[in-house]
């Protein structure tokens, strides 16, 4: 395996695993497995509060839009 110290990167050779995990990679594969899975959790975290923070800001226009006619024909009915 490569060494990539990159932020982010899961990629480790196989002294550094044997130096994280003392001598048995095992457990050093099963955290870099962990950590793999919780980066992926959080990605996939930020992707759902993106979609979601798009369709309220899609919506809030809506509503927006909606409030201003309202106004316009209220405004147009009393003059």
């Amino acid at each position: 395996m490569t060494k990539d110290l990159r932020p982010g990167s899961t990629r480790l050779d196989d002294a550094t695993l044997e130096a994280v995990s003392g001598g048995g990679k095992g457990a050093a594969l099963l955290f870099r497995d962990i950590g793999r899975i919780i980066g992926r959790l959080f990605r996939s975290g930020e992707k759902v509060v993106s979609t979601a923070t798009r369709q309220i800001d899609r919506t809030d226009r809506k509503i927006d839009a909606i409030h201003d006619q309202v106004s316009q024909r209220a405004g147009t009915q009393t003059s």
